[in-house]
């Protein structure tokens, strides 16, 4: 079989759907498939393993992108095509080519129908649903949404067809260094993500602000990082200096993936306050490092619950406070436990072998 991806850009601060669009090309890969990733920036190349089929097209108008699709598509011929993103003009064009060439087509809206990503630019995105994006995710063969949640968002909003849920997978160390510890010997609390203030790290610093009036905050500290997006990084010291947290809070940059997972092996938490998620990778990647998960009920980790490796919270400074205050004072055996449920967990369920077989199978029932 062969199936071709298409994304607009694999930019590294580009977010989640840059790394989660290559994990899957890379799975199906794995699976016997002819996996094809095609990108519409021309500087792009592949940072996941397992990418093998890849292209970068050279046009920058809409009319000359089209014409290279189109050629590419009439000399690949594949069996399926699989957008992944809304609202730009690259995924526009990739279904507008896929319906003139009669191919069946899934569109991956990553997140962008959610509640809190519909509030933003919203007359723009209205315009967008009524001149062409309505259209081209009603024509899907089917929408592929990452968890129940989106799943049902897509029903809400009146569509019809059918719905692969299918998770993200993460991409995993070949083996995970020890824990280490800071030089201070604090106990860390990590935030991984991008500098956004979608990202709740600015509720974050309220809530710590609310443990250290109440001295409950003694013997820890806060390390975050990710790309900064928009300037917000400003806004973010700004914040923590507001609150005189300058000593609690200490920011790593833009990590890649081997100083990540070391970030991951000397957190003892992981936060990430987000307003919205429709997967959130980095939970994953937390969980699968044995640390216990903070994070709101903007994702969709009720399995933090159910799994008993975490905490789900309303979004809110006060719930994420009095969750900080639950999973501080548990002793380092329970916050253990935690981290190995969670680590079960991720690998039964999120790794990108499994996720590979399952939309395999998927795409020969389509």
């Amino acid at each position: 079989m062969k199936a071709l991806h298409i994304i607009g850009s694999i930019n590294k601060e580009s977010g989640g759907p840059a790394r989660s669009s290559q994990g899957l090309v890379a799975a199906l890969e794995q699976c016997g498939v002819e996996a094809w990733l095609v990108v519409f920036n021309k500087n792009d190349k592949p940072w996941v393993n397992g990418v093998v089929h890849f292209k970068a097209f050279e046009r920058s108008n809409y009319w000359g992108r089209k014409k290279e699709l189109w050629q590419f598509v009439d000399q690949m011929k594949p069996a399926v095509i699989h957008v992944h993103g809304i609202w730009g003009s690259v995924s526009h064009l990739a279904c507008v080519v896929a319906r003139q060439k009669k191919i069946p087509y899934l569109l991956a809206p990553r997140g962008m129908l959610e509640p809190w990503s519909l509030t933003q630019k919203k007359w723009k995105k209205k315009l967008a649903l009524w001149l062409y994006q309505r259209r081209d995710l009603q024509k899907a063969i089917a929408l592929h949404a990452t968890a129940e949640s989106e799943a049902d968002q897509f029903r809400k909003l009146g569509f019809t067809q059918k719905i692969v849920v299918s998770p993200n997978g993460i991409n995993v160390p070949k083996q995970l260094s020890p824990h280490s510890c800071r030089a201070d010997e604090k106990k860390v609390i990590l935030f991984v993500s991008r500098i956004h203030p979608k990202k709740g790290l600015i509720m974050l610093i309220a809530a710590i602000s609310q443990l250290k009036k109440k001295n409950l905050f003694d013997g820890w500290h806060i390390e975050y990082a990710g790309p900064d997006e928009n300037d917000h990084h400003k806004e973010v010291k700004k914040s923590i200096a507001f609150f005189n947290l300058q000593n609690d809070f200490t920011y790593l940059g833009d990590l890649d993936d081997e100083s990540k997972w070391d970030a991951y092996t000397r957190a003892t938490l992981f936060v990430l306050p987000t307003y919205s998620e429709n997967f959130g990778i980095v939970i994953a990647e937390a969980l699968y490092a044995g640390i216990p998960v903070i994070t709101t009920k903007g994702t969709p980790w009720g399995e933090l619950e159910t799994e008993r490796c975490g905490k789900w919270v309303e979004i809110g400074v006060e719930a994420l406070t009095e969750a900080l205050r639950v999973m501080i004072s548990l002793s380092d055996e329970e916050r253990q436990q935690k981290g190995i449920r969670g680590r079960n967990l991720v690998s039964k369920k999120y790794t990108w072998d499994s996720i590979g077989l399952k939309m395999l199978d998927t795409y020969k029932a389509l």
